[in-house]
């Protein structure tokens, strides 16, 4: 499962975070955008007692700027990076090394319109060439990217939602499917990842419930 291990370590493409100055804008967020940063995040109670947490590495915009399709996307993430945003931990299942995987970045918008602007640019025709090539190039050499498909069933998730899968073919592992989702409550925007072996992660639905809830609880 080593193999697995490593690519299961991707980059949240649809909320992509910054390495710089995360704690000053957790910060400097008002009350009630503190509110939608804690219930934005993936909780421990969202997912089973065994899944073990560590610390979601900050990518950054690296893995975009490198790539000539994502420049336009690059720019509106640039643009999100101004708001208030809070990392998930990584959530990982111990039982096939960490192979499956759940974390997600949420931000805090001043406005439900500059939230849905966030939203419009993800739909972008671009888009899903723009995650597939930077998550080709963020794996390498370690295994090969299917196409992106668009992700069924999404439809009454939040205010708006979108979302990709791909199947990632590992030499002399297997697949893995990795989904990248993006749901929309009220101002509050949060991308998820996913990562399981062989098949969509199974927790994958409650997990994004559980979030969407406590978000429309908080008053996002």
């Amino acid at each position: 499962m080593r193999g697995f291990m490593k690519v299961a370590g991707i980059v949240a493409l649809l909320a992509v975070a910054a390495p710089v100055g995360a704690a000053a804008a957790a910060a400097a967020a008002s009350s009630n955008s503190a509110s939608i940063l804690q219930a934005g995040v993936i909780a421990p109670q969202d997912v089973p007692e065994t899944w073990q947490q560590a610390a979601q590495p900050d990518a950054g915009l690296g893995p975009l700027r490198k790539i000539s399709v994502c420049k336009q996307y690059a720019a509106f993430v640039t643009t999100a990076r101004k708001s208030p945003f809070r990392l998930s931990p990584r959530f990982s299942d111990p039982s096939n090394g960490g192979s499956t995987m759940a974390e997600d970045t949420v931000y805090a918008f001043k406005s439900a319109s500059a939230a849905t602007k966030y939203v419009t640019a993800l739909l972008a025709r671009n888009v899903p060439s723009c995650i597939h090539d930077a998550l080709q190039q963020q794996i390498g050499n370690q295994g090969q990217v299917g196409a992106l498909t668009p992700i069924t069933g999404l439809s009454g998730v939040g205010d708006q939602s979108t979302g990709y899968e791909s199947v990632v073919t590992v030499p002399g592992q297997g697949t893995l499917i990795v989904d990248e989702v993006g749901v929309r409550v009220g101002r509050a925007f949060v991308g998820f990842t996913f990562a399981n072996p062989t098949a969509t992660i199974p927790e994958g639905p409650a997990i994004v419930n559980a979030v969407v809830n406590r978000l429309s609880q908080a008053g996002a």
